[in-house]
């Protein structure tokens, strides 16, 4: 098929007979249906995304947090930004950004069940997009920021309560603003809600509806 749809060479130039954007684009919307490498490769290695977080306590997984857990690019995979290889790629090419304005990773949504696994500000789990970029403000006041949801919504007595471990509390307008956003889907959903924010003491708000 190669040869008939470009017949030329380095040495002799002949025709193209069918454009590559035709070939490539899928038979039901006229094309050849032809898969790009480059597509097929991006897909393959976002796979190694969805092999890690449904790893659980896999020796591979372990491996890749001991190499890249400590790392300060606070991406939806641990990468160390030093490191170089294969797992450097696989985590840019998740943040690579399609022509609708969304990343690749978005695509990838977490079912939360116990929360054990799920990292609150970096996964896909509740809202457009992990909290860390819907949220910045905030996001800069966590201590943690490789806490999991587990760790920061938690039921007391029937009640769902969220454990905040800010460097200090919120006080400017936007960290505020941002705040009661945030709560705000958890507020609906349970109907009452403790949030315990604080840094040294932790200051316990309850809201009801």
């Amino acid at each position: 098929m190669r040869r008939f749809l470009w017949a030329g060479s380095l040495v002799e130039r002949k025709i193209s007979w069918v454009a590559w954007d035709a070939v490539t684009t899928p038979k039901v919307e006229g094309g050849l249906g032809v898969s790009r490498l480059q597509c097929i490769n991006e897909a393959l290695l976002l796979k190694w995304v969805w092999r890690f977080k449904n790893a659980g306590s896999s020796m591979w997984k372990k491996v890749v947090v001991g190499c890249h857990g400590s790392s300060r690019a606070w991406t939806m995979l641990p990468c160390n930004p030093s490191a170089s290889g294969c797992w450097k790629q696989i985590v840019k090419v998740g943040e690579k950004r399609l022509q609708n304005g969304r990343d690749l990773n978005s695509y990838f949504v977490d079912v939360v069940g116990n929360g054990s696994s799920i990292n609150f500000w970096g996964d896909n789990w509740i809202g457009n997009g992990p909290l860390r970029k819907q949220y910045p403000n905030l996001f800069r006041l966590e201590k943690h920021k490789w806490a999991t949801v587990a760790s920061r919504v938690q039921f007391v007595d029937g009640v769902k309560t969220l454990a905040w471990e800010w460097r200090r509390n919120p006080s400017t307008n936007e960290e505020v603003s941002e705040l009661f956003v945030l709560l705000s889907p958890f507020m609906i959903i349970s109907g009452r809600m403790e949030t315990i924010a604080g840094s040294g003491k932790a200051t316990k708000t309850v809201y009801s509806r």
